[in-house]
């Protein structure tokens, strides 16, 4: 039987480091603000930086969240991201029941 999907919160922001994501993922895990963190390493980012094209190498972190908690979490990437101008987008997307649930688990748990 096929589950019916729920509404979650999908954070999206990019850093310099592994280190650095991972560190950004740790502390909302910590505060249980998110559930899961994906780091994928070796992205290629171009942009337009000071009047110039830019090239580096990023790291992308993919944070799965709850609706109720995603202003929260998004607030502390912010606040503790190393970019001067760090790049969070929020978007909702669809999951299965179990999954809305285990993360619910997660997030209550102390």
């Amino acid at each position: 039987m096929k589950k019916r999907a729920t509404t979650i919160t999908l954070l999206l922001s990019t850093f310099p480091t592994k280190r650095s994501a991972e560190k950004v993922a740790r502390a909302l895990l910590q505060k249980r603000l998110i559930a899961c963190g994906v780091l994928v390493p070796k992205c290629s980012s171009l942009f337009m930086w000071e009047g110039k094209i830019k090239k580096t190498r990023e790291v992308l972190l993919l944070c799965k969240t709850s609706v109720s908690t995603a202003l929260q979490a998004r607030q502390v990437i912010e606040s503790i991201h190393p970019y001067d101008c760090p790049y969070v987008a929020e978007w909702n997307a669809e999951a299965t029941t179990s999954y809305l649930e285990w993360m619910t688990q997660v997030q209550k748990q102390n």
